[in-house]
């Protein structure tokens, strides 16, 4: 990844999980809620959790403001957990988080889900929940377990570094566009 996804200094000196996003209504405020349950330190920045429903008591107690650039980077090389959820409504199967976080050094907690596991392997270069119940187990565990988390840390952001950087992504279109225009590998 580029220098502004990267291990800051004082990486996993903040919050045990943080989550940086918008609200959906698919399931992601449970999971951020029985993940705060557990009275791990969670932080949550982003926009539209106003909309969260009512009964969601523990996001309706935050200050949530979105969150960019260089201290986005920063936010996410200082938590020790980065959770990932894919909108239902955009259709993802990843999102830029999902390489963003482990870029960042920081242990990806993600929705299981085959594209993902195809890119980052369960329990090695990520960490993947079922449901909001198991999400919130692997939290405290990974929380907890500073060498396994930070092994799974260190192997995602190997893998971001040395397959998937935003230089290696542009290539990748680059190339589609020139064997869509006829144009093959020189055109």
């Amino acid at each position: 990844m580029t220098s502004r996804h990267r291990s800051f200094e004082n990486a996993s000196s903040g919050p045990d999980v943080v989550y940086i996003g918008h609200f959906e209504p698919d399931g992601r405020a449970e999971v951020l809620e029985a993940i705060a349950a557990t009275g791990l330190e969670v932080e949550l920045y982003g926009t539209r959790w106003d909309e969260a429903p009512a009964s969601c008591a523990w996001i309706r107690t935050q200050t949530v403001e979105p969150l960019t650039g260089e201290a986005y980077a920063r936010k996410l090389s200082d938590a020790r957990i980065g959770l990932v959820f894919l909108s239902a409504h955009n259709s993802d199967v990843w999102t830029r988080r999902c390489f963003e976080i482990p870029a960042c050094g920081t242990l990806m907690l993600a929705p299981r889900s085959a594209p993902l596991e195809a890119i980052f392997r369960d329990g090695i270069e990520a960490v993947y929940y079922d449901d909001a119940a198991s999400a919130a187990q692997l939290a405290v565990r990974y929380s907890d377990d500073g060498s396994s988390r930070e092994a799974i840390a260190s192997a995602g952001r190997s893998l971001c570094v040395a397959e998937h950087s935003e230089v290696q992504r542009a290539e990748q279109i680059l190339q589609a566009f020139r064997r869509h225009v006829g144009g093959g590998e020189g055109g």
